[in-house]
């Protein structure tokens, strides 16, 4: 009988400290979570004009506008060009600064896709974590009460307490 009741109490023992680990596992996999909701929020959401790739695009484009503005303004002085040539470099320095602007948006687009599908990546890979550590903690908590009925069940015996 003395084995019996060891056998309990090593059983229910064993499941406190298995639900203790399964509590520091959630807590490890909380902080991963909370990490990753971080860095999502701060990488989705910055401001894509001011990485260095987007201002040196930006920085090229205003260096090329400056010098179709001076060499234009250079070829009327000469030629005595109209106000038809200087229109005419003015749109194109227009053109050059909407295409500049549309090409940071699209490498913002392909940035922000590959952020979002990392992060889905990371929150799916968490969830199937969790979703682990609750299948072993039933799985315990299953094998503690089979122990338990194991030892209380079995013919010719019983547990009295008192």
């Amino acid at each position: 009988m003395l084995g019996k009741l060891l056998s309990v109490g090593a059983g229910v023992a064993g499941g406190i400290v298995n639900a203790g680990i399964g509590a520091g596992m959630n807590n490890e996999i909380d902080k991963r979570a909370e990490d990753n909701q971080q860095w999502y929020d701060q990488r989705y959401n910055e401001d894509f004009t001011q990485r260095a790739d987007a201002q040196n695009m930006l920085n090229r484009s205003k260096e090329q506008m400056q010098l179709m503005n001076q060499r234009s303004r250079a070829t009327s002085a000469v030629t005595g060009g109209s106000t038809e040539s200087q229109a005419l470099a003015k749109q194109q320095s227009t053109n050059l600064l909407a295409s500049t602007t549309n090409n940071i948006v699209t490498s913002a687009e392909k940035q922000k896709n590959s952020i979002e599908q990392q992060y889905i990546g990371q929150k799916n890979a968490i969830s199937d974590k969790r979703l682990n550590i609750m299948e072993q903690q039933m799985q315990n908590v299953s094998n503690t009460a089979g122990a338990i009925m194991g030892a209380t069940e079995k013919p010719g015996t019983s547990i009295t307490i008192g």
